[in-house]
């Protein structure tokens, strides 16, 4: 039961923090996400041994944007073949 409500209020804190960067505008490509990500990165290596668990959460946030930057690159390449 415990692990349930751990595991719930994890999801709820990642889903919290991509939406408490609220509207945004990005440009061609992933170049954005990966910024996010990096700052993301570092704070989880900051918190590692004082608090791994919220280390985790840190670095699932950037590994989320770090895929996303990648979906964005190939989208903009395909885009960029399509002549879009």
């Amino acid at each position: 039961m415990c692990s349930g409500l751990r595991s719930s209020g994890r999801v709820w804190f990642l889903i919290g923090v991509r939406n408490a960067r609220g509207v945004h505008w990005r440009g061609e490509g992933g170049a954005q996400k990966r910024d996010i990500a990096a700052k993301y990165r570092v704070l989880a290596q900051r918190f590692t041994f004082e608090y791994p668990f919220v280390a985790r959460l840190l670095e699932d946030i950037a590994s989320s944007y770090e895929r996303e930057s990648d979906w964005h690159d190939s989208e903009a390449a395909v885009s960029k073949r399509l002549g879009h």
